[in-house]
């Protein structure tokens, strides 16, 4: 066997994925756009701190550039600590004091506009609906808030273009860290509660007509999808399957997994040499040119 390599090599750069979002507030109650202006107005970095499920967060950085909302939080860890060691020598502790951890960092950005919350992709960091809900808590919010992954137009075409559902299948999965996601259908809320009733890692559900002449209710079939991409917990899908199987119009099969439809965009990012990690102005910029990537495509999803 070929020798340990004896030094690492920094990459330059990082593809980074971020995710986009619909927020919607209820009618009566602040928008969303008004809670972030109360939250620019916190300038004790101590208030920012707000617990939620097992998560602690605050953000950093938090101002309005153009028409947009731009952000950093970061999700603070106090225990279950990472060594240090190099390529050579044994693992020792980080040696922190106690009242010292690390962090996950997540840029943001949300477009009052439209609505639309950008996220960048960190599966240790904090998601949109976890984001959007340490506001809600930070702000004191009672109504609740829905943030929903923004599935693009052709997704649902595909499944209304469907003259007869046949199969439908979904699979929930327990994020690794986290509480689960709330679910508004029963259907879902079913799985979730089958799920930790028998401790499992991941259930699937799937309905269909087998060999019957005859179809499942598509508008039933659209509010689960709904719900399903609502769910996402401590930024690692907790839904990665939303399979649909049926017959077109001149009846020819087709079936697909409506979660390749999400909007995404893809970013390249530096990595500061010095400091070894993707800085938060590097991350924020990232984040600006994802919403000019979707932001057209965004704002004719979004707006009427």
């Amino acid at each position: 066997n070929p020798p340990p390599p004896s030094s690492f090599t920094m990459p330059s750069s990082k593809q980074v994925s971020f995710d986009f979002w619909q927020v919607e507030t209820q009618e009566g109650h602040p928008s969303f756009e008004d809670i972030l202006n109360s939250a620019i107005g916190i300038t004790n970095i101590g208030s920012r701190v707000s617990q939620v499920g097992d998560r602690t967060l605050r953000y950093e950085v938090l101002r309005r550039e153009s028409r947009l909302f731009v952000g950093d939080i970061l999700k603070l860890r106090m225990d279950e600590l990472p060594g240090v060691a190099t390529l050579s020598t044994a693992r020792h502790d980080l040696n922190l004091r106690l009242d010292e951890g690390i962090t996950e960092d997540t840029a943001f950005a949300y477009d009052p506009q439209t609505g639309a919350l950008i996220t960048q992709r960190n599966f240790y960091g904090a998601s949109g609906p976890v984001i959007i809900e340490y506001f809600r808590l930070l702000a004191n919010h009672r109504a609740p808030i829905l943030c929903n992954a923004v599935v693009s137009e052709a997704g649902f075409e595909r499944l209304q273009s469907m003259r007869l559902v046949k199969k439908f299948v979904f699979r929930v999965a327990r994020p690794r860290r986290g509480t689960m996601a709330q679910a508004q259908n029963t259907s879902v809320g079913q799985a979730i509660g089958l799920l930790n009733n028998l401790d499992a890692m991941q259930v699937e559900m799937g309905v269909s007509v087998g060999r019957f002449n005859s179809e499942l209710n598509k508008g039933g079939i659209v509010q689960i999808v709904r719900d399903l991409l609502r769910m996402n917990s401590d930024n690692a899908e907790s839904v990665d399957k939303v399979w649909v199987s049926g017959k077109t119009d001149d009846d020819t099969s087709d079936q697909f997994d409506l979660l390749q439809y999400r909007i995404k965009s893809y970013q390249d990012i530096p990595i500061d040499a010095a400091r070894r990690t993707m800085t938060s102005a590097s991350r924020i910029s990232a984040l600006i040119r994802a919403f000019r990537d979707k932001g057209a495509e965004i704002e004719a999803l979004l707006t009427d």
